[in-house]
């Protein structure tokens, strides 16, 4: 009997450390339960993830094959939290199920994309390659449309050439520059330029003082009168060449007129001039006799450059004729040119020529 109760006692006590066991187990399974549905929810939250997330359901699986297994071994068939645990076991094998399904879903998705972009990037490499023909074309059009209008441009300019070559060249001489340089081009210019720049020098000391009123006067009646003559000097100078000169000899006798009333001028102005140095003229006895003598030699100098511009005319009509020119004329302050480049200034050749006529 006592047998019996000890063996009732340890049934129970095997029952009890079973029991115990078995809600540990529980315990522990309802934990892990709570650990699947957490790992359900990250698997939501973490769909990009499809690696990490497939082999967490693995271990999810690995644990349920455990658990049955572990079920099994304990033979807990008979205890109602078995069937319980069972049903919850189903449900999370459901639950796992359905992410599995929501995972293949999302990779089918996710290979849909891949197709898409894989499609998008074929299109992107054909419409690239168009753009490449199509520009491709059109530089191979520019090239044929620049090399016709380099032709029509060469045609034009040959055209434009002909038409220049028929049109009637003109060229113009600056009639106002060619005789102040021929005549500041004669070796007696060199006394003319001294005496001016006395004449400066001395109006410079009067300005500063440094003379009287009566000095003044009578040092510039001096240089007035040997600047006269210095200039007079000029024009025989060159009344001389022009009189040696071949080209002036249909004026041979008219320049040595000219000269012969230039000598009787000459003496005239050497007396003007020792009258002054010896202070036998009032100023207005001096400014008289000045100005007539003055006034002789300008009207000597008119008539040589008279002569001297005819053949100024003649030697531009023979520069011109050179140069196939057909038209020359006298820049001055009437004559305006519309557009410079289309005529051609004569007047450096026309002077160079002149000299050259001269001796110079």
């Amino acid at each position: 009997m006592k047998k019996g109760i000890w063996v009732v006692i340890g049934a129970f006590v095997l029952g009890g450390i079973l029991g115990a066991v078995l809600g540990l187990q529980i315990s522990n399974f309802g934990a892990r339960i709570e650990k699947l549905e957490t790992a359900s929810t990250s698997l939501e939250a973490k769909v990009g993830d499809l690696e990490s997330q497939t082999q967490r359901l693995g271990d999810l699986e690995g644990r349920l094959v455990k658990l049955e297994n572990a079920l099994e071994e304990l033979n807990v068939t008979t205890c109602a939290g078995l069937d319980e645990l069972r049903a919850d076991v189903e449900d999370l094998k459901t639950t796992v199920a359905d992410l599995k399904d929501s995972l293949g879903a999302v990779s089918a998705r996710q290979g849909e994309a891949d197709s898409k972009i894989q499609k998008l990037s074929a299109d992107i490499e054909a419409l690239k390659a168009d753009i490449d023909n199509k520009i491709a074309d059109l530089r191979s059009e520019f090239d044929g449309k620049l090399s016709g209008l380099a032709g029509e441009l060469s045609s034009v300019k040959g055209e434009v050439s002909r038409l220049s070559a028929a049109l009637l060249k003109v060229g113009y001489i600056k009639t106002d520059a060619i005789i102040p340089y021929i005549l500041s081009a004669q070796p007696e210019w060199k006394a003319v330029e001294e005496k001016l720049k006395a004449i400066e020098e001395l109006e410079a000391k009067n300005k500063r003082g440094e003379i009287t009123a009566e000095e003044y006067e009578a040092k510039l009646n001096v240089l007035n009168v040997e600047a006269l003559i210095a200039h007079h000097g000029v024009l025989v100078g060159l009344l001389e060449r022009m009189i040696t000169s071949p080209a002036f000899g249909e004026e041979k006798a008219h320049l040595e007129a000219i000269k012969e009333s230039m000598d009787i001028l000459a003496a005239d102005l050497k007396a003007l001039l020792e009258d002054v140095k010896a202070g036998a003229l009032d100023k207005g006895t001096f400014n008289s006799k000045f100005s007539s003598l003055s006034d002789q030699l300008a009207r000597y100098q008119g008539t040589i450059e008279g002569i001297l511009s005819k053949k100024v005319d003649q030697v531009a009509g023979e520069v011109a004729e050179g140069k196939g020119i057909g038209l020359v004329l006298r820049y001055d302050a009437d004559l305006i040119l519309y557009n410079a480049a289309l005529v051609e200034d004569l007047t450096a050749e026309v002077e160079e020529r002149i000299m050259g006529i001269l001796g110079g």
